[in-house]
């Protein structure tokens, strides 16, 4: 989904669509109980980490409803 977040994007076309499937699924079940999503690196303090969760999730949020993932 990195280099093809979007339908139309580009380089949606290199990619099959069970792999496209697998990886928003992936995405979608890495959702938090508070809602949110977290990173896959060291948070260095509390605020550091609340600013890159609000990031994440915003980013997760965006790929899934462009993907119609999410109801609008």
């Amino acid at each position: 989904l990195g280099f093809a977040p979007e339908p139309d994007s580009i380089a949606r076309p290199l990619f099959d669509p069970a792999t496209i499937a697998a990886h928003l699924d992936h995405l979608a079940a890495g959702q938090q109980d508070d809602g949110g999503w977290t990173f896959n690196f060291p948070a260095w303090s509390p605020a550091q980490e609340a600013d890159w969760r609000g990031s994440f999730t915003v980013d997760a949020l965006d790929t899934l409803r462009r993907n119609e993932r999410l109801p609008d």
